[in-house]
């Protein structure tokens, strides 16, 4: 099963729609983490983080929020300085 998720993982560039693949990374991430990969578990949560500053509708953009903070609050994922950059580049495009 872990293979598959690796597989799933390194095939994440082809979902073209950004709200589906920060979803997706989502799940990814929660899955890493019962199987004990914290590492990458963290990282896919990371550039779904990544994926969601790209999102254009304001809409989407908030529930694939919701679903992120969801993922940290769950792993326990203390936000890093680099995710916090990202979160004021997300906040930026909301004030606009």
């Amino acid at each position: 099963a872990l293979n598959q998720l690796n597989k799933a993982y390194s095939q994440i560039e082809s979902i073209q729609q950004f709200s589906l693949r920060s979803s997706t990374l989502n799940k990814i991430a929660r899955r890493f983490s019962v199987f004990g990969e914290t590492e990458k578990s963290r990282k896919a949560a990371t550039e779904s983080l990544e994926i969601i500053n790209k999102i254009l509708d304001e809409s989407i953009r908030a529930t694939a929020l919701a679903e992120i903070s969801d993922v940290f609050d769950t792993l326990k994922f203390e936000v890093n300085e680099n995710e916090k950059e990202i979160l004021r580049a997300i906040i930026s495009k909301a004030q606009i």
